[in-house]
């Protein structure tokens, strides 16, 4: 799924890297960047816009599969004009979820209940850059403006979102919270290590598989 939705603009990218993966000299990081940008522009921003003149049905349809993938995994959800809310509990660190849709893409939002202090931001990003490493799927980020954590999953609504996807996008959410949140805040409240949190974040018996992810 995943492959087929970016296979294109994959293919373009690899055209300016050599075999072994390092950048052809010529291509720079800044031509790279904007036309990433200028790619980027191209689509419609996943947010509370207006679904007038857009595909209503590919939405409302995932975000149905996204509620059957909530309740098989014990989670309960609130609708909310276009938006569906769930609670995950990490540990003992309480995180609200949001899920938006339209028709271009579904994407999920966990937001940490922690705002960063500024003087504990560099560590944090320290460790949400480990953490982004070590993800296959989603990513963490900060607003720097405020200190809010948050982690960013989607998918594209190529088609119609399958209950699978659902459950894939869920649990991906799910485990990324579980695995990290308690780590994240501990770090934003002391002055720990954040090399040594994300570290004991990883190890084996500090996850915990989401039901139905």
């Amino acid at each position: 799924y995943l492959v087929n939705a970016t296979r294109s603009w994959a293919a373009v990218l690899a055209g300016y890297h050599l075999h072994d993966g390092t950048p052809i000299p010529v291509y720079g990081l800044e031509q790279a960047l904007n036309e990433e940008v200028a790619f980027m522009a191209l689509g419609i921003t996943l947010d509370r816009a207006s679904t007038e003149d857009r595909d209503i049905s590919k939405p409302e349809d995932a975000l149905s599969s996204i509620k059957r993938a909530l309740q098989d995994g014990g989670l309960r959800s609130t609708r909310v004009g276009n938006e569906l809310r769930f609670g995950v509990l990490a540990d003992t660190i309480a995180c609200e979820c949001v899920v938006l849709a339209n028709s271009n893409a579904v994407c999920v939002y966990a937001y940490s209940p922690i705002f960063v202090l500024s003087h504990r931001r560099a560590a944090v990003s320290e460790a949400l850059a480990i953490a982004n490493w070590q993800l296959l799927f989603g990513t963490f980020e900060m607003d720097l403006a405020d200190g809010q954590v948050r982690f960013r999953n989607a998918l594209p609504l190529i088609s119609n979102l399958t209950d699978e996807h659902a459950h894939m996008l869920i649990g991906t959410t799910v485990n990324a919270m579980k695995r990290y949140a308690g780590a994240l805040c501990e770090l934003a409240l002391t002055d720990s290590d954040p090399k040594v949190l994300m570290a004991r974040a990883v190890e084996p018996d500090s996850t915990t598989t989401a039901t139905g992810g």
